[in-house]
């Protein structure tokens, strides 16, 4: 790294997340900016125990952004390239991910379990390097969701200009293979078949099951097993199944007539979806080049979706390697999780690193990520980067009131929570609105329950953006400094449509 001079940042996220995989990420995303002909960073991903704040020097990804955007736009092969490249890469991915999941770990040698963790990392890398194209063009400015939102706002047909967050919530709506909707739909049926006592706590709910009802018990495990991996996010931890009877009680309370009504608009949810699209497309009369841009704007949120997925599921299945990893190193999980992927073999058969150092390591870690070169910075360096990013970020006057950009059209009013984690969710109540960095997988329950969302970063492919849509909750992002203005408990109103987020 050259020597740290005063420079602009920008925050992209802040979320809970370790080292490992997230630096994968971010090396598929260099990977993509260099094969488009730009250079990335310098990006730094700060790291604090399981969570992560993930910095741009500014214009680190705006150029590659925009790179991508016209490739894109000269060459028609190029998104249809990104699928098929993803699907090709990801059936020996899950076929390994299975693999290192149904091997008994303890009996490999620690050559043997580097292997295993260096074949997975290359895979995983491979398909990242494929599929977040769209995520950094979208990822420090939104090159294409931004014009098309204005557009939609100033060349849009007079009397359509007021449905503008509407109208782009529907046309870039991703539709097709979606987990997370299929998993509600599940839930739901479970608790529509079953006769289950509102009142019960999770933990009398599974010894009743276990006593009266091993019918029911049975089918909730196998939804269980088949779909915890979703609230995985990058690191876990893993959901226990007393979370899914927490969140079948949750499901319970509601009347039935509800539950049904919701049933039968997640399974339509998709062909609800295209007629929307089709009458807005009609509407709106925009000439062949424009629906394309809205076209490639949806089908990139889907893929991010559908790659999000199953690399999820990847890193859900090999949750034991690494909890084997540890075991051998006699340290906390977390410790082994802090290390960039390319340290793996100095700590597992170099032994390059004390237990002490690695202990310090997983309390702060700053992984430095310039072009195609990555490193991880000695504390000293490490230091001097964390202040000057402080320093860049540092919100300077008050504010009322925020913008960013709809995600999910609607309002609502209500008293804001600031959620960073799954720590944070005990302080959380229904019909509360959620301020935070970036949502993930783990804070979905409170989402479900929220009145509105809001969020510092993220484009129009971010978590927050598809769930809020997939849930119907109103959603503004990209604020860049909502949760350092607003602080819990402040009465706020969020008018989704129009991205204004204020105190009251």
């Amino acid at each position: 790294m050259s020597k740290v001079i005063s420079r602009q940042w920008v925050q992209l996220d802040e979320e809970p997340a370790a080292n490992f995989p997230m630096t994968l990420y971010y090396m598929g995303a260099s990977i993509a900016s260099h094969k488009v002909g730009a250079r990335s960073g310098p990006i730094a991903l700060i790291y604090h125990g399981r969570s992560v704040r993930e910095c741009v020097v500014k214009n680190g990804l705006a150029e590659p952004g925009r790179k991508i955007l016209e490739r894109l736009e000269t060459d028609r092969k190029f998104l249809p390239w990104m699928w098929q490249t993803t699907r090709r890469l990801i059936k020996p991915f899950l076929k390994l991910s299975q693999k290192i999941y149904q091997t008994d770990l303890r009996s490999l040698a620690n050559i043997e379990l580097l292997k295993l963790y260096e074949q997975w990392s290359k895979l995983a890398q491979g398909i990242l390097a494929a599929s977040t194209y769209g995520t950094v063009m979208e990822f420090e400015e939104p090159v294409l969701s931004g014009p098309l939102y204005e557009y939609l706002q100033t060349a849009a047909p007079k009397r359509l200009r007021s449905d503008a967050g509407t109208i782009f919530t529907v046309l870039t709506t991703p539709v097709g293979e979606n987990e997370n909707r299929l998993a509600e739909i599940e839930l739901i049926k479970i608790v529509l078949r079953s006769d289950i006592n509102k009142s019960k706590s999770p933990e009398a709910l599974l010894s009743y099951l276990q006593k009266n009802d091993s019918k029911t018990l049975k089918r909730i495990s196998a939804y269980h097993e088949r779909f915890a991996y979703l609230s995985y996010g990058y690191s876990g931890p893993k959901k226990r199944l007393l979370e899914t009877l927490d969140d079948i009680l949750r499901h319970a309370s509601q009347p039935r007539r509800q539950l049904q009504k919701q049933l039968s608009a997640l399974k339509h949810a998709d062909k609800t979806v295209r007629q929307k699209q089709a009458v807005w497309f009609k509407r709106l009369k925009m000439d062949s080049s424009q629906r394309r841009k809205f076209i490639t704007l949806r089908d990139i949120g889907g893929l991010k979706r559908w790659r999000k997925k199953l690399t999820v599921q990847g890193q859900y299945l090999i949750h034991e390697l690494l909890v084997e990893i540890a075991r051998r190193i006699n340290v906390p999980l977390i410790a082994i999780q802090s290390l960039a992927p390319w340290e793996m073999r100095r700590v597992l058969i170099q032994k390059h690193y004390t237990r002490k150092e690695l202990l310090k390591r997983a309390k702060e870690t700053v992984v430095w990520l310039d072009g195609l070169k990555w490193s991880v910075l000695p504390a000293n360096q490490a230091k001097r980067v964390i202040n000057e990013i402080n320093n860049s970020l540092k919100v300077r006057g008050t504010y009322r009131e925020l913008t960013g950009m709809c995600a999910c059209t609607g309002r609502a009013q209500g008293h804001a929570v600031i959620l960073r984690s799954a720590s944070d969710l005990a302080k959380f109540d229904a019909g509360d609105i959620i301020i935070s960095p970036a949502t993930s997988p783990e804070l979905v329950p409170a989402m479900r329950r929220a009145s509105a969302i809001v969020t510092d970063a993220g484009g129009i492919t971010s978590h927050a953006a598809i769930i809020s849509r997939e849930l119907g909750v109103p959603c503004v992002i990209g604020t860049k400094i909502a949760t350092k203005v607003f602080k819990d408990g402040d009465r706020v109103e969020v008018d989704a449509t129009k991205g204004i987020v204020k105190r009251i």
